[in-house]
């Protein structure tokens, strides 16, 4: 018998492998809300991200040379000599809707398109380079940039063992661990939240003698792409990075050395440390606009003023940043786990079970990690505003972030005189059009295209004000309700009176143009009559502005008319397997194939429909979202799918929904997320995620609360603390366990209320010891304001 090999075949592998530490060792250093990886990155997207405020430090985890990439939320790069504001082409609108009703919808769109770069917008259109398909893209005004790179370079002794590295969601430190020959190093990082400062402290071996040490900045490779123009410097401890952008203004990076040891400049741009038992780099980043004063003598002077110990200022970190990770947590393993993020996915995808506890339970506080420091002074913004910004905001509200909500109200709320202005030239309408690509700069909507015509999305302000909404229903405030919910949606409805003319045979409206985010009706223009989501998106409006000026008593000389719109929205069409179609207009095939289920809208992030209140529509929701082709497999159109299935309690499809974004690709081993399975890192289901578990484990609407609604029975045990019900409710704590037949839950109702609750499985339940059967539960518990409630469900 001839002697096995291990392949028959030559196999390339990339990036280094270290002998990692043992997995009883890691006791005591695995962080109890975080995450371990027993390799350095091999890709950007695999980076440590210790962050805080908007300022984030990528750090690769090499043990004797390592790269440090620092961003920053401010710095983008003006990419053309004027960002334009929105073309005047309302006057083209009336030809635009008579070419739709007579079915030549690809003119309709290229009359509105090259009407716009007639009118000044050529430049700021593009088509996509050697795509046969000819996609059609606007072209983007501004550029992000890095702040800063870094190398660390340690004397070499032998090959590093024992590795290590790791990322505390809760402390917000990242740390790489490794030995050799001369002892044991350990590198830490964060980011200051009170001082937007970023930490990196090298502890060198006391044993080990005379370490070199190297530390180098260099230009980030997004800066030659962006044209930007880098000078740097080193001296008297100080590393200064100057970043010049081509239309002016730029960025100055300041890093501060401390050290018990030597240090020597070794070139502008590095300086060689010897005789040390630490290293301390504290980096700050300060933008400037054009003609402003240099600003690094500010920083420097800032840097020499700061916190120079460790110890104290993670500290002070941890005191702003931990209350945040701590809100909310969702347990699904009984003690910390101590298997790295590689060994875990390698288990999971070697198991015959469907999901890995441990895995799902660090995605939840990886999101909401996500979500609470890439907030700053703006909010994440990666995409476009509507499944992607959505998704990355949408468990602000839920998992008790409020903090990084009030930030995302405030951009949009910012951006108002802008979206005015997009409202009136485009459409000739009072109100609001919301921008689907704003920048920190400004709302104005350049986007026209006819592969994707977001000048014609009418959709995205309600949208974006459905989390306003939300805001109100998980807090009760209605001084927010007043000053914030009902101002936004006045706009919006003001804008549906002026838009809504047209009506057809039956008396009911037509939503034109309109466009069904990037889908459309099989072999027609993507510009077309009466989108689904339009019109769920105009009656949630309507409905949430009058349910709001009567609970405030607002009196409102527009109410007759939203009232009359309300009554005559287009009739939904289910197609011939009873499920719900996209366009609710007769001359719209379906083009099943595709990502996008913008038609759910109602489900979610509407609350409109469900099993109880609209069955017949849920059951054709639930065909439409079974039925429907994956076309490129994005994660934002699985993770939509996944909320429609939670919020028509369908446990099996939520299952197979998480399976296949935790087993396909679409998780890096850092613990953020792809756009494809394996390739363009994209926060969609990051910060989707928690969410999404929330609702499974917790549904609610105004007036009813389902738990284990859409759980999976794979996690038939687990708590989840700190949610806020989309019923002016907090739940401050549910644990379930499915195998000893028991789950229990403690409320507290913000206001008093009736409110159905219900367990799935239970066929009763005892609330503050009173017995009650599936029926009462269902027909309302009353539930007093400012008070403890428990509940205890045996199954």
């Amino acid at each position: 018998m001839e002697k096995a090999t291990d392949s028959a075949f030559k196999i390339k592998r990339t990036g280094r492998k270290y002998l990692p530490i043992g997995i009883d060792e890691r006791k005591g250093i695995a962080p109890a809300q975080g995450f371990m990886s027993i390799s350095p990155a091999f890709e950007f997207c695999d980076t440590l991200r210790p962050a805080a405020h908007g300022i984030t430090a990528c750090i690769y985890g090499e043990p004797l040379d390592d790269n440090i990439i620092i961003q920053h939320e401010a710095l983008e790069v003006q990419l053309v000599d004027t960002v334009p504001a929105p073309p005047e082409i309302a006057d083209v609108l009336p030809e635009v809707r008579r070419l739709l009703l007579n079915g030549r919808g690809y003119e309709a769109c290229a009359l509105s398109v090259e009407t716009a770069k007639a009118r000044g917008y050529e430049k700021y259109i593009r088509f996509i380079d050697n795509d046969p398909r000819r996609i059609e893209l606007p072209a983007s005004c501004f550029g992000k940039v890095s702040a800063a790179a870094f190398n660390i370079k340690i004397g070499q002794c032998g090959e590093p063992t024992r590795y290590l590295r790791s990322l505390d969601f809760g402390t917000g430190e990242a740390t790489v661990r490794f030995s050799d020959g001369r002892g044991d190093f350990i590198r830490r990082t964060f980011v200051s939240e009170p001082r937007r400062c970023v930490y990196q402290l090298l502890e060198l071996p006391a044993s080990g003698g005379n370490i070199p040490v190297q530390l180098s900045q260099y230009a980030p490779g997004d800066w030659k792409h962006n044209g930007v123009n880098g000078q740097f410097e080193f001296d008297d401890g100080m590393f200064i990075a100057r970043a010049a952008y081509p239309k002016g203004g730029g960025h100055i990076a300041a890093t501060i050395v401390h050290t018990d040891g030597m240090i020597q400049k070794h070139s502008d741009t590095a300086a060689v440390i010897t005789e040390a038992s630490y290293v301390l780099l504290m980096t700050k980043i300060l933008p400037f606009a054009d003609g402003e004063t240099d600003p690094a003598a500010e920083l420097t002077v800032d840097l020499k003023r700061g916190e120079s110990e460790y110890g104290k200022a993670a500290e002070e970190h941890i005191a702003a940043h931990m209350p945040k990770m701590t809100r909310s947590r969702l347990i699904l393993c009984d003690e910390t786990p101590l298997l790295s993020a590689e060994e875990l996915f390698e288990k999971q995808d070697g198991s015959s079970e469907p999901l890995e506890p441990a895995l799902l339970q660090m995605m939840y506080d990886s999101g909401r990690f996500f979500l609470a420091t890439q907030t700053g002074e703006y909010p994440p913004m990666i995409g476009q505003w509507n499944i992607n910004v959505n998704l990355q905001v949408c468990s602000g509200n839920i998992t008790d972030l409020p903090e990084a909500m009030e930030v995302f109200f405030a951009f949009v709320e910012g951006k108002l005189p802008d979206y005015r202005a997009n409202a009136k030239n485009i459409l000739g309408c009072r109100g609001i059009l919301a921008d689907v690509h704003p920048d920190l700069h400004d709302g104005f909507l350049y986007h026209f295209s006819r592969t994707y015509p977001h000048h014609y999305w009418t959709a995205c302000a309600g949208w974006v004000y459905n989390e306003f909404f939300g805001r109100y229903l998980t807090s009760g405030d209605e001084v927010f309700l007043r000053e914030h919910v009902v101002p936004g949606l006045s706009e919006i409805a003001a804008f549906y009176i002026d838009f809504l003319k047209d009506k057809d045979e039956k008396g009911n409206y037509l939503f034109y143009p309109c466009w069904s985010p990037e889908n459309e009706p099989l072999g027609q223009s993507p510009v077309t009559v009466n989108a689904v989501m339009d019109i769920m998106v105009c009656r949630e409006v309507l409905e949430n502005l009058i349910f709001s000026e009567e609970l405030l008593q607002i009196e409102d000389e527009n109410l007759p008319k939203y009232r009359e719109i309300l009554e005559h929205l287009p009739e939904l069409i289910l197609d011939a397997d009873g499920a719900l179609k996209e366009w609710a207009y007769a001359g719209h095939p379906e083009r099943y194939d595709h990502r996008h289920v913008s038609h759910h809208y109602d489900v979610w992030p509407g609350m409109k429909i469900d099993r109880e209140s609209e069955p017949e529509l849920a059951s054709a929701i639930l065909k439409s979202n079974r039925k429907r082709g994956q076309q490129d497999d994005s994660a934002h159109g699985i993770m939509h799918r996944l909320f429609t299935a939670a919020r028509l309690d369908q446990q099996d499809d939520v299952k197979e929904y998480l399976q296949q974004l935790m087993r396909r690709g679409f998780v890096n081993r850092n613990l953020t997320t792809n756009h494809f399975p394996y390739r363009l890192e994209f926060p969609d289901m990051l910060g989707g995620i928690p969410a999404a578990l929330a609702e499974a484990a917790a549904g609610s609407k105004p007036g009813r609360i389902c738990f284990l609604r859409a759980m999976p029975r794979a996690l038939g045990k687990g708590k989840i603390t700190g949610l806020k019900l989309y019923t002016f409710a907090e739940l401050v704590e549910f644990e379930w366990d499915l195998g000893a037949g028991t789950a229990s839950a403690v409320l507290r109702s913000l206001k008093e209320q009736l409110c159905s609750i219900s367990c799935e499985g239970a066929p009763s339940g005892m609330i503050d010891g009173r017995e009650y059967s599936a029926a009462e539960l269902k027909e309302g518990v009353p539930l007093a304001a400012d008070r403890l409630t428990k509940i205890v469900f045996n199954f």
